[in-house]
């Protein structure tokens, strides 16, 4: 059995090398990942895992692997506004010739970087046309494995909670479209609906409820349903997210409605 897993991650990992998505130059994946909420896992993900570039005020760092005393004290140069920039490739450096040309630079692992230096605020790629600031907050996320700026609430609801499904007088199309591309990105998801959850002891207003019928990844996917709903919800409200099976709560309700998305149709 240990056999057979090992060839199953060395294959898996072989075809995350052909990738395209682990292909593209990093601070290019950034750009796409704003545009693409499925690639920003993928993003932070090579983001820890890959070398990227620090500026540095030191002369004569030896080449090679760092001792701790060392590394203690290279002074990493910071921008006139105390963030520290960062670059994701040796051309993303010298891009705008904003630097002079013999300036040091260090390369080093992106966790290393930000686990070692939790406390200072960076930018992406500061020259570039798109850059990204990673704050303290999102360190500590990134590192913890949580998804950032996930405002859904993912449920599994029982007849003892006291909850109605309401079908909505008018539905968030916008926020629909948007979820429809956005699913069109996972062949894990087989359909998708949309409702109110009224909960019978709370005095706040139903909020939408999305169900979603998948093959797997419900987590993630879930999250990435937070990430895209953030910019369509009012303050303080939630989009809670079920997984839809014939032992839910509502598969009744649900199974003659017509879903928003659906596999091979959408």
């Amino acid at each position: 059995m240990k056999l057979f897993n090992s060839k199953k991650e060395k294959k898996k990992a072989e075809a995350k090398k052909k990738d395209p998505k682990y292909q593209v130059e990093l601070g290019e994946l950034m750009r796409l990942a704003s545009e693409q909420p499925a690639l920003r896992a993928i993003f932070y993900e090579r983001l820890w895992n890959e070398n990227v570039f620090v500026l540095i005020a030191n002369q004569g760092i030896p080449e090679g692997k760092l001792d701790d005393e060392t590394a203690k004290n290279i002074q990493i140069i910071k921008l006139p506004d105390g963030r520290v920039p960062v670059f994701t490739s040796l051309q993303r450096v010298t891009e705008g010739n904003n630097i002079r040309a013999n300036i040091s630079y260090l390369s080093i692992k992106g966790e290393n970087l930000f686990i070692q230096n939790p406390e200072l605020n960076y930018v992406i790629n500061p020259w570039s046309k798109y850059g990204k600031n990673i704050t303290p907050e999102e360190i500590s996320k990134i590192d913890k494995g949580e998804h950032l700026y996930d405002v859904s609430t993912s449920s599994n609801i029982s007849p003892e909670d006291g909850v109605q499904i309401i079908v909505p007088e008018k539905y968030p199309a916008k926020l629909m479209d948007d979820l429809i591309v956005l699913y069109r990105e996972f062949p894990e998801v087989d359909r998708a609906y949309i409702a109110l959850l009224k909960y019978n002891d709370s005095k706040r207003s139903p909020n939408y409820v999305v169900c979603l019928m998948v093959d797997e990844s419900f987590d993630h996917i879930s999250t990435e349903t937070g990430i895209i709903a953030d910019k369509h919800l009012l303050t303080g409200q939630i989009l809670q997210v079920m997984e839809l099976t014939k032992e839910s709560h509502f598969w009744n309700f649900f199974r003659h409605r017509k879903p928003f998305y659906r596999r091979d149709v959408n």
